[in-house]
């Protein structure tokens, strides 16, 4: 084996690796010997001169060094991928793909990347649709729906994972400043608190301590369907709202919101992509899913890393 070709495999197993959390979960989806995942991880390493991984019981998480790395490895297979799905699909990448998604999902973490699959694939004509209403994926002939739940064995949809979803508290510095930190879930009440608006939901935050789940009435000065809006009367230090960890956490990094109440966290389950068993326009759908984990792969590593800092 080349030397490059030994450097590109290296590659495709760290990014696995970092996809799926441990050797064995990583070796299942390239379908080769764990202990060649190993051999493989440890001779990158040694190349490299750093640690790409901090190993945990449960899981294998990426040093600051590793997340580094992944990000130039994702740019690298990204490219390399759509070159081979040009050279391999053809005609196959016409016609239309119909894709629907959450606004706040899309705005945050896909429009700033879609126009690179646009160009990619100029014969693709693609719907995107960012409703708030849960459309029929049938009816409305959807080959793509990210989504945060997962379908029954009945469903004729895949499930891919994304991320996890989970939700927190959140406010800046300035209004913390201001009106003082909650250091216990009662003193929320003496608070200006921001709630984001669910269709047919009750006022209520259902949030996790531990293995308890606490109902917190929310006699919110702030309602709005919109996460973007949401976040910006947060950041603007109006109050504290409950943020998706994928939205909020850059946010933290940068110092301009504070996690409030750690102990407390939201468990939405997974962001997922489903897709239909049975679809015919494969090449076109398969593009878009790869499309899809290569630029959620930054966020994934980031909230994983985030929930492990937490013992969440």
């Amino acid at each position: 084996m080349s030397r490059r070709v030994d450097q590109y495999q290296q590659m495709r197993v760290f990014a696995a690796v970092a996809q799926e959390g441990n050797f064995a979960r990583a070796a299942i989806a390239l379908a080769i010997p764990a202990s060649s995942v190993s051999k493989t991880i440890g001779q990158l390493e040694q190349r490299l001169g750093i640690a790409l991984f901090r190993r945990t019981t449960r899981h294998m998480v990426l040093s600051d060094e590793g997340a580094d790395y992944l990000r130039t490895v994702t740019r690298v297979l990204r490219d390399v991928q759509l070159v081979e799905d040009r050279l391999r699909m053809g005609d196959e990448m016409r016609g239309t793909l119909h894709v629907t998604a959450p606004v706040a999902f899309s705005e945050h973490m896909l429009s700033s990347k879609l126009p690179e699959f646009c160009m990619a694939y100029p014969e693709l004509m693609i719907d995107f649709d960012t409703d708030r209403r849960y459309l029929d994926l049938v009816s409305n002939n959807i080959d793509v729906a990210i989504r945060t739940h997962v379908p029954g064995q009945d469903s004729p949809f895949f499930a891919l994972e994304l991320l996890p979803h989970v939700n927190f508290l959140v406010a800046s510095p300035a209004y913390l400043e201001r009106a003082g930190t909650p250091h216990a879930i009662d003193d929320l009440y003496e608070h200006k608190l921001l709630y984001f608006d669910w269709p047919r939901k009750q006022d209520i935050w259902q949030l996790k301590v531990g293995t308890d789940m606490v109902s917190i009435e929310c006699d919110a000065i702030f309602r709005t369907n919109s996460y973007k809006t949401l976040n910006a009367c947060a950041l603007q230090g109006v109050g504290i709202a409950n943020l998706p960890a994928d939205y909020a956490l850059e946010y933290i990094a940068a110092g301009k919101l504070v996690h409030v109440l750690p102990q407390l966290i939201e468990h939405r389950g997974n962001r997922v992509a489903l897709y239909h068993r049975r679809r015919n326009d494969s090449a076109k759908t398969d593009a878009f899913l790869t499309f899809l984990l290569t630029t959620i792969a930054p966020h994934r590593e980031r909230v994983l890393r985030y929930l492990e800092e937490l013992g969440a």
